[in-house]
């Protein structure tokens, strides 16, 4: 395979706002260069995903999150970030955003398809 075959990521950070774990889809991100991120929010879920790429190159705007909260995924949606719905438990993410029913089962390169469709 030559190097021009290799995929290439648009998304540059992943940010886990689920129950699952994902240690095989989180370790795939990690050696493909992307950025995991999994945030404890307590109150400040803003500042905490603005705080989460304060000291890298990655800008909101490259980042796709994972969650199951409504608020949540406004709150990404409104930082400029992709978001895609988990159903896990109870299920509240807006009908207007990619849904993944087994998070632990998709790929990087599968998210990285979620985030370009989510971009437009």
């Amino acid at each position: 395979m030559s190097k021009s075959n290799i995929t290439r990521y648009q998304v540059k950070a992943v940010v886990f706002d689920i129950q699952a774990e994902c240690r095989a889809l989180k370790k795939e991100l990690s050696d493909a260069g992307i950025v995991v991120v999994v945030p404890f929010f307590g109150l400040q879920v803003k500042q905490v995903l603005q705080d989460s790429f304060a000291d890298t190159e990655v800008l909101p705007a490259h980042c796709l999150m994972l969650t199951n909260n409504r608020q949540h995924a406004q709150i990404a949606a409104e930082l400029g970030m992709a978001v895609a719905g988990c159903i896990e438990g109870h299920f509240e993410v807006p009908k207007s955003v990619t849904l993944l029913e087994s998070p632990e089962e998709v790929s990087a390169g599968y998210l990285n398809q979620v985030y370009c469709h989510e971009k437009g």
